[in-house]
């Protein structure tokens, strides 16, 4: 059954090869069969033997652009998690490409909106969460060298940065989520000891101008997802302080000029509704963390100040 799954997945030539550029796929979506990837689910996440490695993540990156909400969201990612957890069951060379196919994968076309059925945010949205597993599987055995983490990291805030689909849910295609998706690997990114002092100000920045810079208030759950990364940075032990309080401060400032301004600009209110929401999941999410070190309470209290100001 497995060879025959091989086969018929893995050299279909409906399926595409991303051997071609990401533009070449968003063109024409690989049209993988969702009843093969998930046999290889029910096949307790057996790696096919017929199918080199590589040519496996190949298809992998591939098959995210399909707008068949089952084989990204469920089928997938399921797929990699348990073939990268507990322990990978890749060569730290085949990891080093798959993270590279994916980057490449990330970028976004110059145009302001999505126009009508553009569903092209699936690839680069559904290769930021798969970057995202890569992640965290570099925190436990690293297979990144400074340059491939710095590649990554580069890749991660400018995708954030150049995204305009921030759609969340999408009746049909399902999750879109291109905020939340990226949030998941800054998050993992924010853990590395190769993240530095610079950094740590790049994302704050990043996700500063995210939130003011969006068209809608994010009502999908992105404002956890972000406070994640922020909680990630609050923990680290050369955490910023300053750098986070100043951030706190232009927030509060923001805020107060929704009000203070007029005309009403509906997209100052956007932009604040935006930060605040995000400030409230975070205070939630520090204000549960067990054992809090005095970074953790100092940024509590800096939160708690910001929200009642």
């Amino acid at each position: 059954m497995r060879t025959s799954i091989a086969f018929v997945l893995f050299a279909s030539v409906a399926c595409r090869s991303i051997g071609s550029t990401a533009v070449d796929l968003l063109a024409a979506p690989p049209a993988c069969d969702l009843a093969e990837w998930t046999a290889l689910k029910e096949g307790d996440y057996a790696l096919p033997p017929d199918v080199p490695r590589d040519r496996l993540l190949e298809r992998v990156r591939a098959a995210l652009a399909a707008e068949d909400p089952r084989l990204r969201d469920e089928v997938l990612y399921d797929l990699m998690r348990h073939w990268l957890f507990p322990a990978s069951r890749f060569t730290e060379d085949e990891l080093r490409a798959h993270a590279a196919g994916l980057v490449a994968q990330l970028a976004v076309p110059t145009r302001a909106a999505p126009s009508g059925g553009d569903e092209s945010v699936l690839l680069r949205s559904f290769s930021a969460l798969h970057l995202s597993l890569l992640a965290a599987s570099d925190l436990r055995h690293p297979f990144l060298d400074d340059a491939g983490w710095r590649a990554l990291f580069e890749a991660a805030v400018g995708y954030l940065a150049a995204e305009h689909d921030v759609r969340g849910y999408v009746a049909g295609t399902g999750w879109h989520h291109s905020v939340a998706h990226t949030a998941d690997l800054l998050k993992f990114l924010a853990r590395s000891e190769r993240l530095g002092a610079a950094d740590q100000a790049r994302v704050i920045a990043t996700i500063e101008a995210k939130l003011g810079g969006v068209p809608c208030v994010l009502a999908w759950g992105e404002d956890e997802r972000l406070a994640a990364v922020l909680v990630a940075l609050v923990e680290r032990d050369d955490f910023e302080f300053q750098t986070f309080e100043a951030w706190l401060a232009r927030e509060c400032t923001r805020r107060a000029a929704v009000w203070s301004t007029q005309p009403f600009d509906p997209a100052r209110f956007v932009a604040a509704q935006n930060a605040r929401n995000v400030l409230v999941s975070l205070h939630l999410a520090l204000a549960g963390v067990d054992a809090p070190s005095p970074e953790v309470q100092a940024a509590l209290a800096a939160v708690l100040a910001s929200l009642r100001s």
